[in-house]
């Protein structure tokens, strides 16, 4: 296990090293038009499993610190339960194949192969999901993904949620690309939901997607949504909360103006929708560029902007940046996509994909260094 004093470092030196090899991207990326930036560079993939691989062992062997990696320390606590009563872990009823996974390593390893078997999946399934959304473009995609702000959260705190979320873009794309598989799909999200039951939500949303042919009405019921998180906040919370995909949205409503006294940031959120607006900003600019004939990049928009729109009608919850993840974690895959894989800019693609990349990148190092 590697010692505290190093690992306080990781979340900064995660976000260094995805800015440093943004910059040479956004460099690389300057004289690119939109054929040569949808070429790609295939090469590349073993490289980035050997980096992956690397940072699943670091990352996974992190030490029990509740306050450098949140719930890090009650999953530790846990699975010592576990490994040592056989006691069951006390999580929802449908979620039992995180319990599986749980149980199981508690049987043969200790916690920190454990934490590392939860990392490889949060990485991996997100890199096949990746690779077949992006093809020979993978790597400007992982830039994207993990220069995400939160990326880094969801691979060390929310790590049920974040494996759960990983299992859903792997999902979404074999149903998303020429290459169809539903019944890959099926399976995908009964392993994502019985992982997380909160998965529920992008998988029926991604389910919507498939039947939506133009995602502008989806775009203007998001600013709707805006309106009905101010106007009728309770009626939209007590709707939510009696749809039970998750039992503990109840406790954070209530807990909402107990938090704000506490001190913490709650209720309404102008930064975070100015944040979660970005991806349904750039499909508003896409669109009216392009058109909707892109399939893909179709449900990719549809899925977000749905999910999103639950989180905004939500935000006065506590800890309802934990909903929005359930739409956070398509939004580097939605501000990627057209970059990588759509001719969106002709002659001027590698400029504009490169200075989105480092907006979305500069945006976490702020979140990081500055906010936080």
């Amino acid at each position: 296990m590697i010692s505290i004093e190093i690992a306080k470092y990781f979340q900064s030196g995660t976000i260094l090293a995805v800015t440093a090899l943004s910059i040479a991207a956004f460099q690389s990326w300057q004289n690119r038009d939109a054929r040569h930036m949808l070429q790609g560079n295939n090469s590349q993939l073993g490289l980035i499993v050997i980096a992956l691989t690397a940072y699943c062992l670091i990352i996974g062997n992190r030490p029990l610190s509740g306050v450098l990696f949140g719930d890090t320390a009650n999953y530790a606590m846990t699975y010592g339960w576990v490994k040592l009563e056989d006691v069951r872990i006390g999580i929802g009823e449908y979620e039992w194949l995180f319990a599986f996974i749980t149980a199981l390593c508690a049987k043969y390893v200790d916690v920190s192969v454990y934490f590392t078997v939860i990392m490889f999946g949060y990485m991996f399934f997100a890199l096949g999901g990746l690779r077949r959304l992006f093809g020979n473009n993978t790597y400007g995609a992982l830039l994207f993904y993990m220069g995400a702000f939160s990326f880094f959260t969801y691979a060390t705190n929310g790590i049920r949620n974040g494996l759960a979320c990983s299992i859903v873009i792997l999902a979404i794309s074999f149903i998303a690309t020429e290459r169809k598989n539903y019944v890959a799909y099926a399976l995908l999200c009964m392993a994502a939901f019985f992982i997380h039951k909160s998965s529920a939500l992008p998988i029926v949303c991604s389910m919507a997607a498939l039947f939506i042919k133009n995602p502008r009405p989806l775009i203007y019921f998001w600013f709707l949504s805006i309106v009905l998180s101010v106007v009728a906040r309770g009626a939209i919370e007590s709707f939510f909360t009696g749809l039970g995909f998750d039992d503990r949205l109840s406790g954070y409503v209530q807990a909402a103006d107990a938090y704000a006294d506490q001190g913490f940031k709650g209720g309404f959120r102008p930064d975070f929708l100015l944040y979660s607006f970005m991806p349904i900003l750039l499909g508003m600019v896409v669109t009216s560029k392009t058109g909707t004939s892109d399939r893909t990049y179709r449900i990719l928009l549809s899925t977000y902007t749905l999910a999103n729109s639950f989180w905004v009608m939500m935000m006065n919850a506590a800890y309802s940046n934990r909903f929005a993840y359930l739409s956070w974690f398509l939004y580097p895959v939605v501000i990627a996509y057209p970059c990588l894989r759509m001719n969106v800019w002709g002659k001027s693609q590698g400029r504009i994909a490169g200075t989105i990349l480092m907006a979305h990148t500069a945006f976490t190092l702020f979140m990081t260094f500055i906010y936080y």
